[in-house]
């Protein structure tokens, strides 16, 4: 074994085992840039894993486990079938994932409703409830907004938040995930409202890097200023009462 893949056995099952156990690799200090390129590159394949659902004490140690056989020449051959049976595999498990966490989300929207009184539900699914009307005018479907917002999953994790960074986000409407299109030409300057997002009107079964595909997500937003592009404030023609 050379000495790159000896630094890389080293590097990736450091992070396996890192993970195995639960701890946080955020402070470790590196020796050379080599060691923290390595070391990088072992978190952004630790990430790919957990996308993949390999995230048990047994799966990590298997991948440890195999990486390390590979590069000492101890690994079994595997029939050409195998790349494909490995796609197959992870296929596989995302679809699960994304199955169960689309059955999470179900049940999100449901207890959303029966807590949120005045729930309104557009022609997209988007559920809209008012916290505060606001007094300014509402945007277009073009403009560009200055918002506070938090962003949380079904079980109340938080994916984003311009509150915790202590800056607003400004952008154009144009640029945003279908539900915040929407949602929020209904807002007026200085208004507040919940927004939850069936996945189909935010990031789908894609998912992102901090949200599982298939999600259903639950905004908080503040609308404090239109940048530019408005129009008078007046009821919105896309609301249905949510029966």
């Amino acid at each position: 074994m050379n000495h790159l893949n000896r630094i890389m056995v080293i590097r990736l099952s450091a992070i396996v085992s890192l993970l195995l156990l639960g701890q946080s690799v955020s402070a470790r200090e590196f020796k050379s840039e080599a060691d923290e390129m390595l070391y990088f590159w072992g978190t952004q394949l630790a990430e790919q894993l957990e996308a993949a659902g390999v995230s048990s004490k047994q799966n990590l140690e298997s991948f440890r486990q195999g990486m390390q056989d590979r590069f000492e020449d101890k690994a079994p051959e595997f029939g050409a079938e195998y790349p494909s049976l490995l796609n197959n595999y992870l296929v596989a498990q995302k679809n699960q994932a994304i199955d169960a966490e689309k059955a999470a989300s179900e049940k999100f929207l449901e207890s959303f409703i029966e807590e949120n009184e005045d729930v309104l539900q557009t022609e997209s699914g988007l559920l809209y409830v008012e916290l505060s009307e606001g007094t300014g005018e509402h945007p277009l479907k073009s403009s560009r907004i200055k918002a506070h917002y938090t962003g949380t999953l079904h079980d109340g994790t938080v994916f984003d938040s311009s509150i915790e960074r202590g800056q607003p986000m400004t952008t154009r409407l144009t640029q945003v995930i279908g539900c915040w299109k929407e949602g929020i030409q209904l807002m007026k300057v200085g208004g507040k409202a919940k927004l939850l997002c069936p996945a189909d009107t935010a990031y789908g079964n894609r998912g992102t890097k901090d949200i599982p595909g298939g999600a259903t997500l639950l905004f908080e937003i503040e609308l404090l200023e239109i940048v530019d592009g408005c129009r008078p404030a007046g009821p919105h023609p896309h609301f249905n009462m949510r029966n």
